[in-house]
């Protein structure tokens, strides 16, 4: 009976655990984790937040789904770091940072560290033109270059528009016209200094950008637009040429849409 008793408490006990363990929220692990906490780590400071009060290490256990045996190097890892305080009791106990002042500290190790890398950087691209000088050829003619991925075109386009010294041509589709001109704003806005004529092409804008669009376009007067008819497809392959023959066709195509474009002022746009 008393043995039967036993393995019963036993059973409500473990039953307890499961039932107190902490399921944490994804976004809140993503979060943590972009701010640099490792995911025993992100287990063990929220499980401490949900105990509100200072506890042990056998009860951060029991809640946060992180090995016994790791438990106590992460609060460690933790304490360096500045998330949780250890308190001087027997047995000892823990207690988290609060999560305003935690987000804070992990913003300030994030800068820190980006800054640090910002300079290490600095100093390999020093080093690399002077040792790899020699195997960097100039860009032939007719050279043409895919670039698949979206933050590499962009990279792209900012080159191009802080290189030029004449005129920007671009087209847009409607639904991408705003995230580019923003997306591009800092480095249009450089060039307007430089008498660079910028030309843009897009659809008709939605109605509910057309405030932000005014915004961006009312500090660069330097930038034209024009509207072309919604019933035209503008399609955008990843494409980067520097060939005569190509670029003179695309400047022909350009140069068509934009004689038979309707153009935006920024006054009929505010007025709209």
């Amino acid at each position: 009976m008393s043995s039967l008793r036993q393995k019963l408490t036993l059973k409500v006990f473990y039953n307890n655990i499961d039932a107190m363990q902490l399921v944490p929220d994804s976004e809140d692990i993503k979060i943590l984790s972009d701010l640099g906490l490792t995911n025993s780590q992100i287990k063990i400071y929220l499980a401490l937040l949900k105990l509100e009060a200072p506890a042990e290490a056998v009860r951060i256990f029991q809640i946060s789904d992180v090995a016994r045996q790791d438990v106590y190097r992460v609060l460690l890892e933790l304490q360096k770091i500045g998330l949780v305080e250890k308190i001087i009791t027997k047995p000892i106990r823990y207690i988290a940072l609060e999560p305003k002042k935690a987000v804070s500290l992990l913003m300030e190790n994030k800068i820190r560290h980006i800054n640090e890398l910002n300079h290490e950087a600095e100093i390999f691209v020093s080093k690399a033109n002077q040792r790899y000088s020699k195997t960097i050829q100039s860009i032939e003619k007719d050279r043409f270059t895919l670039i698949t991925e979206k933050q590499s075109i962009i990279h792209k386009i900012q080159e191009l528009i802080e290189k030029t010294q004449q005129t920007y041509y671009t087209i847009s589709p409607r639904r991408e016209f705003l995230s580019c001109l923003t997306i591009l704003a800092d480095s249009l806005y450089s060039i307007k200094n430089k008498d660079v004529e910028v030309r843009w092409i897009t659809q008709i804008p939605n109605q509910e950008n057309i405030e932000k669009i005014c915004e961006i376009l009312s500090e660069n007067p330097h930038i034209s637009v024009k509207c072309i008819s919604n019933s035209v497809s503008v399609k955008f392959p990843g494409l980067w040429t520097n060939s005569p023959a190509v670029i003179s066709l695309a400047k022909n195509y350009f140069d068509d849409c934009w004689k038979n474009g309707n153009l935006l002022k920024l006054a009929e746009r505010k007025n709209t």
